[in-house]
Formats: C-alpha cells, sequence, structure tokens
C-alpha cells in the first residue's frame, strides 16, 4: 500500500499533467482531505476536478479565489482521495 503523502503527490503530478489549468498565484489551504481506499501497487489512477467556487478577490482585482474539489480514483473506481483546496489565481480579463 503507498502511504497518504505518495498518494497526494500523484495528485499533484496529474494536476500538473491537465490540459487546462489555473494561473496559480499562490496555494490558499487544503480545507478537505481524506484517504478513504488505499492504493495499491499496479492501481491505475486518473483523477476528476471540479470547481466549487469562484470569486473575484476584494483588494485585488486582476485576481480571483477558486475553490476546487479533487476525487482521485483508482481503475475499480474506488475514492483513494478526496479533496477541496482554495488557490489564489490570476483572472484571464480583469
Amino acid at each position: 500500500m503507498a502511504p497518504g503523502c505518495l498518494t497526494f503527490s500523484i495528485r499533484s503530478a496529474l494536476a500538473s499533467q491537465l490540459e487546462v489549468r489555473p494561473a496559480l498565484i499562490a496555494g490558499l489551504g487544503v480545507e478537505q482531505l481524506d484517504l478513504p481506499n488505499p492504493v495499491r501497487a499496479g492501481d491505475v489512477l486518473h483523477l476528476e476536478l471540479g470547481v466549487e467556487s469562484r470569486r473575484r478577490s476584494r483588494s485585488r482585482p486582476d485576481r480571483g479565489v477558486v475553490q476546487l474539489r479533487y476525487a482521485m480514483r483508482s481503475q475499480k473506481g474506488d475514492v483513494v482521495l478526496s479533496m477541496r483546496a482554495k488557490l489564489l489565481v490570476a483572472l484571464r480579463d480583469p
């Protein structure tokens, strides 16, 4: 079984390979992180990503705060990682 820190690192690697990624300025924190099922040698993992909320920064109108929801699943469909994170991102059209 893989340790939780390795599972989290795999999520980070998969997120960095997404075709469309936010223009990250800073991470504002992980609000929830669950590792409900183990990752085992030979598992094939995929990442699902969704936007829970977004808003323009009150103090910096060229930036926004986005809350993302991640779910990483094994080839069996078992959730091996779920998390919510808040990011500070650059806006395309401030």
